[in-house]
């Protein structure tokens, strides 16, 4: 089976990534005579992009943005970068099996295509975790997950 029958990942979610990066220019319009109190989910990532400090709640946000779109990651050429921060974050989920298997696929799809090891390893432990309790997702990380399995032939 070619693997470009099957979707991307993230392909049909990829709307979301221009809202993040299309607020820049109408901030300016928006906020010239007030001051902000906290950064665009867009200046969040330009501030990890730059190496910044993210305080913790930028950090959420930040784990927030690559679970739902991790192809910015590579768009912003922080691969190894994500990776840390989202299995940091799989560390910390601890009990809540939802936000694990959300941070598996986001780490499944980081790897798509880079390194395959790494991909098929973070799917094991997604597929492992699923068959061990009955998690009810919704419904677009329960199409990620129905296409990562067919990406992965089900094995």
């Amino acid at each position: 089976m070619d693997d470009f029958d099957h979707p991307e990942p993230f392909e049909e979610h990829l709307h979301r990534k221009e809202i993040y990066f299309d607020d820049i220019p109408l901030d300016s319009l928006l906020y010239r005579d007030a001051k902000r109190k906290r950064p665009t989910p867009a200046d969040i990532i330009l501030l990890w992009r730059k190496g910044f400090h993210l305080d913790e709640a930028q950090e959420k946000i930040l784990i927030s943005v690559l679970v739902n779109d991790i192809m910015i990651a590579s768009e912003v050429r922080m691969v190894a970068e994500a990776e840390s921060i989202l299995t940091k974050a799989l560390a910390r989920a601890g009990n809540d099996q939802e936000a694990a298997i959300r941070l598996l696929i986001a780490l499944i799809n980081l790897h798509y295509r880079g390194d395959d090891k790494k991909s098929r390893d973070y799917f094991i432990r997604a597929r492992l975790l699923r068959s061990e309790s009955d998690i009810k997702l919704d419904k677009m990380t329960e199409n990620l997950w129905k296409n990562i399995l067919k990406r992965m032939g089900n094995t």
